[in-house]
């Protein structure tokens, strides 16, 4: 306040009481950190959105009463038994994510699929777990990030078919879930990673698949043993059972795949 807006053709006062809306505070970044008054941005990982504030653990007053505020705080955060099953399924999504090295979009995604599986009753007669995990396993395979049955197995804490029956059922009762089909070129840097390949070789066992998936010799054989097939085509020195074994696949079914691969 207190500055005045003249007009510049005949100095007339317009308004002499302009307020300033931009921030009240100013000096060093410290000083503003502090005294700024927003708060935490909105995200789809908490079950309110993160409108819920908190009581911080740094204030000054730690007495028992303030203990107590903080208890009583958390539990009227939740206010039905279906918001709480909602913020721990949420909580599970996003931990069998991080633990499958997905990145902040894959967890978003997973948060999103598991608020609509859940606002769609899709709970029903299947536990949290069983969902959220299911929810991840679509996040990842939207964003062509291939995990296999034994990966779930090991993060999960339900079985790994159930887990994929389960994101086939939310496929197929969320229409605005659409997951595309696996190719075995999404296979390919996680091989290639598993055996230290070069650059070089990863580009060409990449090569390999997709000129496979475009001229039809991959249709109708699994992704991940092609991938290895393409893999092991251009690595012969490695063995074909560590192949078949870090492709989850049978040595026949690899060799099946490479003699398509030598001969296409």
């Amino acid at each position: 306040m207190g500055h005045e807006v003249v007009c510049p053709e005949c100095s007339a006062v317009i308004e002499d009481s302009a307020f300033d809306h931009g921030p009240q505070f100013s000096g060093t970044r410290e000083e503003i950190r502090k005294e700024s008054r927003v708060g935490a941005p909105t995200t789809i990982r908490r079950h309110d959105r993160g409108f819920g504030s908190e009581i911080s653990y740094q204030s000054d007053n730690n007495s028992l009463a303030m203990h107590r505020m903080r208890i009583q705080h958390k539990r009227a955060k939740v206010e039905s038994k279906r918001q709480r099953c909602r913020m721990f399924g949420l909580g599970e999504a996003k931990r069998v994510v991080q633990a499958l090295d997905g990145g902040d979009d894959v967890t978003d995604r997973a948060c999103y699929i598991f608020r609509a599986a859940h606002d769609a009753d899709l709970a029903k007669g299947r536990s949290l777990e069983r969902l959220a995990t299911a929810a991840a396993h679509i996040a990842l395979r939207e964003n062509s990030i291939p995990r296999f049955a034994s990966d779930f197995d090991e993060v999960a804490r339900c079985d790994a078919e159930a887990v994929i029956s389960t994101a086939k059922d939310i496929q197929r009762e969320l229409d605005s879930i659409a997951v595309p089909p696996l190719t075995p070129a999404d296979h390919v840097p996680a091989l290639a990673s598993e055996f230290d390949m070069s650059n070089d070789d990863e580009r060409r066992a990449l090569r390999i698949a997709i000129d496979a998936v475009e001229d039809g010799t991959a249709s109708g054989r699994s992704p991940s043993a092609f991938a290895a097939a393409c893999v092991y085509a251009v690595q012969p020195e490695l063995t074909q059972a560590a192949v078949a074994d870090a492709a989850e696949t049978s040595v026949n079914t690899l060799r099946t795949h490479w003699k398509v691969i030598r001969d296409f």
